[in-house]
């Protein structure tokens, strides 16, 4: 049974009869009790709004001003209701539509009273999924400290905290010094909001309306930690280290960004023309050594920070050490060869291993005593999702294995690794490819997969099963 009350959240919502909403007040002891939660029914608990003041009074008074980050997002998002922002839209794609967006939106974590707060919660439904947003406005300010910073003395209680969040995120522990803790709870929040109420996936978007974007660095160097290795903005990348479908994207509304720093312009008094011409010389010369020191320090400052950032784009360089972690490739092979390890020791079995590795599958094996051949696609997901679990991520990359299934007859498993490493995890499911109708299963249905300590391997015929443990 999960127990949640909605009442905490302050924010407002958008039902699917494009109205705007904000909570009542129904008393503390009004809890929501069900044992499966949907974005629907948080409907529930909120009352009509008259108007973005409504919006306005869950914002303190000293960031409710133009040029301010929450009164910009909040323009944005009401302006564009029913809708999605123009430019959120154009990061999810035309057939993406908004189901509800809350702001304000509080996400309860372990190790302390305070929540992770996003400026938007919105629950986007993009073909057959359902996504939870997370959505941080931003302006000039930056991301706030470092982990480094964050963690400096830090109490039992943050230290509780930051673990949670990089076990919920399947990232080691501690992340690089470097990291914006920000960019860490958010994330956490919108996976954490993504099983909370049994959304398909789950996605973060940094809404900024800054002109000169400083703080995409530190996103970038973020991304890191997912694999990302080079940036845009108004595009989306996407992971599956949390255990679900979860994307990352940067949106800005054209007019805020600019190709350059603005150039101050100054008054001027009128001199005599020799007076004016050792003056514009002088101060030709003095423009071009500044030039010269701001390209040198600029170049400097790049090259310290192993970073080359060109027309909206940042590429992290592949020698940084961003973070312990490997990269989502790495941990695939490395699963790769904890497989090929396991049937390697059956005597029955017989393991090839394609030599270019973009062809399907990763194995392809026969099973010596039952004269049996089988493909073998390996994956590894660092825990379980509460709600549909994401067994293959994409249906284009689905449609491909079947494709190569058909073409050559034999039976095709997915080879799912769960929790633990990806050197020994967990738990072990053979999930037959043609029981993967889409890219996800439920928890119950990926239980009938999973993977005794047998010592043999076998594969049944009349139920397509297959036994490599």
């Amino acid at each position: 049974m999960i127990i949640i009350s909605l009442l905490p959240t302050t924010g407002m919502t958008v039902d699917l009869n494009n109205k705007i909403y904000v909570p009542g007040d129904k008393g503390s002891s009004n809890f929501l009790k069900t044992p499966k939660l949907s974005w629907e029914e948080i409907v529930e608990h909120y009352t009509p709004a008259e108007g973005i003041e409504d919006w306005q009074k869950l914002v303190s008074k000293r960031h409710w001003k133009k040029g301010y980050s929450a009164y910009e997002t909040a323009a944005s998002w009401y302006n564009a209701n029913p809708d999605l922002p123009q430019e959120i839209q154009a990061l999810f794609g035309d057939s993406a539509e908004l189901l509800i967006a809350t702001p304000e939106h509080a996400t309860p974590l372990p190790g302390g009273k305070t929540s992770s707060k996003s400026d938007v919660l919105a629950f986007i439904r993009m073909e057959d999924n359902v996504c939870a947003l997370a959505v941080e406005g931003k302006m000039d300010e930056s991301f706030g400290p470092t982990v480094g910073e964050w963690l400096k003395n830090a109490s039992a209680g943050k230290i509780e905290r930051l673990k949670y969040i990089s076990k919920k995120l399947g990232l080691r522990y501690p992340p690089a010094d470097k990291i914006r803790y920000q960019l860490l709870h958010r994330t956490a929040a919108a996976v954490i909001e993504a099983e909370r109420f049994n959304a398909d996936c789950a996605a973060v978007v940094i809404h900024s309306f800054a002109p000169n974007q400083e703080a995409f660095r530190d996103y970038g160097v973020f991304l890191g930690l997912f694999g990302v290795r080079s940036i845009q903005m108004q595009k989306l990348y996407d992971s599956d280290k949390a255990g679900i479908s979860l994307s990352f994207g940067w949106a800005s509304p054209k007019q805020s960004i600019v190709a350059s720093d603005a150039t101050a312009v100054t008054k001027t008094t009128t001199l005599p023309f020799k007076a004016q011409s050792i003056t514009v010389a002088i101060g030709l010369i003095a423009i071009l050594a500044l030039v010269i020191f701001v390209v040198v320090f600029v170049r400097q400052t790049s090259l310290s920070k192993n970073k080359i950032v060109q027309d909206g784009e940042i590429t992290v360089a592949e020698n940084v050490d961003v973070d312990k972690e490997k990269s989502d490739d790495e941990q695939g092979k490395t699963f790769e060869s904890y497989v090929e390890n396991l049937l390697a020791n059956r005597e029955n079995v017989k393991l090839l291993k394609p030599s270019n590795k973009y062809d399907y599958p990763d194995f392809e094996m026969e099973i010596l005593s039952e004269n049996q051949r089988i493909f073998l696609e390996c994956k590894w997901r660092n825990s379980f999702y509460k709600g549909r679990y994401n067994v293959i991520k994409g249906r284009e990359k689905l449609q491909k294995y079947k494709e190569y299934q058909k073409a050559h007859g034999h039976p095709f498993f997915i080879v799912l690794g769960v929790g633990g490493t990806e050197e020994k995890p967990d738990y072990l499911y053979a999930i037959p490819l043609e029981k993967l109708p889409e890219t996800k299963l439920n928890y119950e249905q990926l239980m009938s997969y999973i993977q005794k300590a047998t010592g043999y391997c076998s594969y049944n015929s009349a139920t397509n099963t297959l036994t490599i443990r």
